[in-house]
């Protein structure tokens, strides 16, 4: 299929003549034969051919040598094969389902009892049932071993294909009168069943199932009708923070702050080994050069001076205009009472958004604000896991000029006093956690 190119030709031959045949039905018998199914094992070595005439042919796969035919006593109209267990099962035009072992091709079981024409088989996962749909309406399940019919239900449509879920937990169906796929449950997988052998007497006629959207339009039909005269009053939401001794989170993946510490060593790797190449621009119509053979003037003005007034202006720019950032960190008040829109900027930032901030801080007064802003947030016992990794840039990123700096030397005092403290605190909260969980696990 992939390389479109003819690689073997499986030939089934002529019928295999009887001993006690005649010359006309030898003759007979030779004409051309069609074949109604095909299927190749698990393993690709074995090719699966079955006739109209009732033949199973069986061929070499990789030699296409045919190595064995089966004669069935009646016309084979469709097959298919379970490649766990090597058995097929081929649908006879006198009404019974043959079940065929690929191993020693040989009928090995026939399923009979069918009233009309079996439209289709199929194999349950494990290969121990057989579901059958025939055009009387009527879907039997035949169980292997035993070649016992175990369950048969009459549906109000004609079931034209079967097949079983993967995990032996539905049988779908689709039924002449209808474009949907219908499901039934399989009842052994949550109850007790008897798998004793049943007469047609005990066939019932079983509703299909509903169909998606009819039921449920009518209902959302009616909700619609009725009014809300009134907004509910009792509405519950989660507070930011359940009790003021515990110890609240961000609920943020854990992977945005690794990333944001080791956003250096993450940018090193995946910096690229060699500088991206510009095309080569050119105009629409080219210059040529003097000569007798046709050349082209592709050389490009010197654009460094503008260039450099570009980067003039731009650097000019970015120090004038103040980032969000910092006015969200100007906002924050310092009286220790923060209205949590600082905190709730920067979690909406991306990793390497969060560091370039915090590089930007480059004055004693912003660097004393984010040490505040640090301090508050530890006190309030909200987003510790995000206090801690922004505290960890920020003293690897600035130490130098805080430890250079006596103005700041007070707010990094408190700042180690609250961590310290805190830390403390989620470390008791973790043992009382770890010693509860134990001994409830140790008693149950």
């Amino acid at each position: 299929m992939q390389s479109g190119v003819r690689r073997k030709t499986f030939d089934i031959g002529p019928y295999p003549i009887p001993a006690a045949s005649t010359s006309a039905s030898s003759k007979k018998l030779r004409e051309g034969r069609a074949v109604t199914g095909l299927a190749s094992d698990a393993l690709n070595t074995v090719v699966i051919a079955c006739t109209l005439d009732g033949t199973i042919n069986f061929f070499d796969f990789h030699t296409a040598a045919q190595e064995q035919t089966l004669v069935l006593p009646a016309a084979a109209l469709s097959m298919i094969l379970h490649g766990d267990s090597g058995l097929i099962a081929v649908v006879c035009d006198d009404l019974v389902v043959r079940v065929v072992d690929i191993e020693t091709r040989r009928v090995v079981r026939e399923m009979s009892g069918f009233q009309s024409k079996v439209l289709d088989v199929t194999f349950s996962p494990d290969a121990r049932w057989l579901v059958a749909a025939s055009l009387d309406s009527t879907i039997r399940t035949f169980d292997i071993p035993t070649g016992r019919l175990i369950d048969a239900f009459r549906t109000s449509s004609v079931a034209t294909s079967v097949t079983f879920s993967p995990t032996n937990d539905f049988l779908a169906t689709a039924h002449l009168d209808s474009v949907g796929v219908y499901l039934w449950a399989n009842r052994a997988q949550y109850s007790e069943v008897s798998f004793k052998s049943i007469s047609d007497d005990d066939i019932d006629n079983v509703a299909m199932p509903s169909m998606q959207g009819e039921e449920e339009e009518e209902a959302l039909e009616e909700l619609a009708a009725l009014a809300i005269t009134e907004k509910p009053t009792d509405v519950f939401v989660t507070p930011a923070q359940l009790d003021g001794d515990l110890v609240t989170l961000t609920l943020l993946p854990r992977s945005r702050w690794q990333t944001l510490l080791n956003l250096e060593v993450i940018q090193q790797r995946n910096k690229p080994k060699e500088p991206p190449k510009q095309p080569e621009k050119a105009p629409f119509f080219l210059p040529t050069l003097p000569g007798v053979e046709h050349r082209f003037d592709v050389q490009h003005p010197d654009k460094g001076k503008d260039k450099s007034k570009a980067t003039k202006v731009l650097h000019k720019s970015t120090g004038s205009a103040e980032s969000v950032f910092w006015q969200k960190l100007s906002d924050e008040n310092e009286d220790g009472h923060s209205d949590d829109v600082f905190y709730d900027y920067i979690k909406t930032l991306s990793p390497a958004a969060i560091d370039v901030e915090i590089r930007s801080l480059a004055t004693l007064d912003s660097q004393r604000l984010f040490l505040t802003a640090l301090i508050q947030r530890l006190r309030s016992h909200r987003d510790f896991e995000a206090v801690q990794t922004f505290q960890s840039i920020f003293l690897r990123i600035h130490g130098e000029v805080l430890v250079a700096n006596e103005e700041l030397r007070g707010e990094l005092e408190r700042l180690k006093e609250v961590q310290v403290t805190e830390s403390e605190r989620v470390i008791e909260l973790l043992a009382s956690s770890l010693g509860t969980l134990g001994f409830v696990r140790d008693t149950f």
